[in-house]
């Protein structure tokens, strides 16, 4: 009886010897395996994305500490004026619904709106994605601090675009409205 426990747990050790080899060998056929090519990541012309360039290119903590302070007053500015907006405007109860023209005038300029707002908006994910890409392009430790950054990008522009909808839907006339 001690012989048959013998062999199979000899047997159970070969097989997972195999299991542990062939998941090796999996491992190493990954890391041979080309990386998908990326697309380019546009840029655009804000401290945001500023701040996330100097985060790939150069290292010098003190730039990339004052460039981060930068983008975080900029964010909590944002963030206030976004606030104070929502708060004077009463929030979603006084929607008003309108004639013919304003609903056209609405729709034609949350239109211009969305299409001014979604190009910050997809920068900022093609940012993050690009960290997520790219963990070690970045010239210091981590890569926290740039995704951060394109965090605020990504929270700035929905958040704008957002109350910007809600300050259009709330006025009552065509001249409000643009």
């Amino acid at each position: 009886m001690g012989k048959i426990i013998y062999e199979t747990s000899k047997e159970c050790h070969n097989h997972y010897k195999e299991d542990i080899l062939n998941a090796i060998e999996k491992d190493d056929e990954l890391e041979e395996e080309e990386e998908p090519e990326m697309e380019e990541l546009e840029l655009q012309e804000d401290i945001y994305c500023f701040t996330f360039f100097k985060f790939i290119h150069e290292y010098d903590p003190s730039i990339q500490k004052d460039l981060l302070i930068k983008c975080v007053v900029t964010f909590v500015f944002q963030t206030c004026l976004i606030y104070f907006i929502f708060a004077d405007s009463g929030g979603l109860s006084s929607v008003i619904v309108g004639d013919y023209t304003l609903n056209f005038s609405r729709m034609i300029c949350g239109y211009l709106l969305h299409y001014n707002i979604i190009p910050e908006v997809r920068c900022a994910i093609g940012q993050m994605v690009y960290i997520k890409n790219n963990r070690r392009g970045f010239n210091q430790a981590s890569n926290f601090i740039p995704f951060l950054i394109a965090l605020m990008k990504f929270t700035a522009g929905v958040f704008t675009e957002f109350v910007n909808i809600l300050m259009i839907i709330q006025s009552n006339d065509v001249a409000s409205v643009v």
